[in-house]
């Protein structure tokens, strides 16, 4: 019996891992004798795959890549990536893999693009893009061009008959189409929401948010509920959480877990507690997810970058407004579906030296020292 495999680079909790979890969901519910093998570099934190009937295999090197490695480094660990793949995966088989052109581990790109060659059917779901992402698209640059001699739009977008894409929504569509993709190769496929597992009371909630994370009862409690990395524009987040510090509670769930995003998000802990800016990170390690949701007055997203654009929409089934900044790209679809989001604001502008500056484009430094400044000058 031929099998499914999905790769990922973790399972760690997160967007991505969600989604697997409901594709998994989905295949048991569609034929429940297919074989399904998830192939992860890390298998991450109390997801519960394997209760669906879902294999794990974890072998390490499917994870992100160092950038630091040198040339024979990274050949050495292409074969190694290449022996364990096609260890497994025979022809017949399906490999739907998720992000795989991202640019987190190039050699795993090439890898699944050789399967692909050899007549491998692959899925590739973009969650991402490495083209919004220089860093990323460097690292692939290098790796794949330089290191390999590959022509590297051709091992992301190849055209072959056994490979096709799945974007989350219509401006990425375009972008494939655009990128020389065939359009009747690219699926056009929303992230699925769920429904809350269980329905909790709002006043409840508040008061167990209260009493579990130390929260002031007279504020409100505004939640942004994510796992924060850059693109996620934390400095505007603490910016508003200083301007409205009499207003609100503000929360954020989850901390990094990519190493390269740990350091920036401890400087900005750092800078919250010098400037007596009350931040509580980290609430989603001291109360679960749904209660924090159930518990919120609203909930906030400063990102400048989104796939699917899951903080727009998940708060609604938990009965929460969603505030903060918009991404047309994304929200245009949402729209269109008849889903208002009318507290949402295109560009936070700042004068800066004369010129009107849009906050999310300061360097990380620059934001500090913007609402250092704010702190220190109440004229200001």
């Amino acid at each position: 019996m031929n099998t499914i495999y999905i790769l990922h680079y973790h399972l760690n909790p997160g967007g991505v891992s969600r989604i697997i979890e409901s594709q998994v969901r989905a295949l048991r519910a569609m034929k429940p004798t297919c074989n399904v093998v998830i192939l992860t570099g890390d298998d991450g934190e109390a997801l519960s795959f394997n209760l669906m009937g879902a294999e794990i295999v974890k072998f390490s090197l499917l994870n992100y890549v160092a950038k630091d490695a040198t040339v024979d480094q990274y050949k050495e660990m292409f074969v190694l990536i290449r022996e364990f793949l096609s260890s497994r995966i025979q022809l017949g088989d399906i490999v739907h893999a998720h992000n795989i052109n991202l640019g987190k581990n190039p050699l795993l790109t090439l890898a699944v693009f050789k399967l692909a060659q050899q007549g491998v059917s692959v899925v590739n779901h973009c969650h991402d893009f490495a083209e919004d992402r220089p860093d990323n698209w460097r690292f692939l640059k290098e790796i794949i061009e330089q290191n390999f001699g590959q022509t590297l739009e051709h091992v992301l977008y190849p055209d072959f008959k056994n490979v096709c894409f799945i974007v989350l929504n219509s401006f990425d569509k375009a972008r494939l189409i655009n990128y020389k993709v065939k359009e009747k190769k690219v699926f056009h496929l929303p992230n699925p929401i769920g429904a809350p597992s269980k329905e909790i009371d709002k006043a409840a909630a508040h008061e167990m948010a209260q009493k579990s994370l130390g929260l002031d009862h007279e504020k409100l409690i505004v939640t942004f509920p994510v796992r924060v990395i850059r693109r996620k524009n934390i400095g505007e987040f603490i910016l508003l959480a200083f301007l409205f510090r009499h207003k609100a509670n503000w929360l954020i769930t989850q901390s990094p877990k990519n190493p390269v995003e740990i350091a920036p998000y401890e400087k900005w802990k750092q800078f919250c507690l010098d400037q007596n800016i009350y931040v509580f990170f980290e609430a989603g390690e001291r109360l679960d997810f749904e209660t924090i949701m159930f518990a919120s007055d609203f909930c906030i997203t400063t990102s400048v970058q989104e796939g699917f654009g899951m903080a727009f929409m998940e708060p609604w089934s938990f009965g929460v407004q969603v505030i903060g900044r918009d991404i047309p790209e994304v929200t245009r679809d949402l729209r269109d579906f008849g889903i208002q989001l009318p507290l949402l604001y295109k560009k936070l502008s700042i004068n800066d030296d004369d010129d009107q500056r849009d906050f999310a484009r300061l360097s990380m430094e620059e934001q500090m020292s913007f609402i250092a400044a704010l702190v220190n000058d109440e004229a200001a």
